[in-house]
């Protein structure tokens, strides 16, 4: 298992870097546990704070994001809901 932690000024910026669009140009902190299954990638207590909005995630990610072969709980925590919604537009 590796633990991580990735910090931006600007998840659009990073984004960029891995031809991600469409992130919102504002600041970010992910810290995870990552480990690799049999087939997926498996996170534990991913936790994301992006512009003060907070995401925690546990799960598996398929290969290639094969999003049918994924499975993940995500909570949000967020203290203005239509403030998230418009960092991304």
């Amino acid at each position: 298992m590796i633990s991580c932690a990735i910090e931006s000024a600007s998840a659009a910026g990073l984004g960029r870097l891995f031809s991600l669009e469409g992130l919102p140009a504002a600041a970010f902190r992910l810290t995870a546990s990552v480990s690799r299954g049999e087939r997926h990638l498996v996170f534990e207590r991913a936790e994301l704070d992006l512009a003060g909005h907070h995401a925690r995630a546990s799960g598996r990610v398929a290969p290639r994001l094969n999003w049918s072969d994924s499975e993940l709980e995500v909570e949000i925590d967020s203290p203005d809901a239509a403030a998230l919604g418009r960092l991304f537009g």
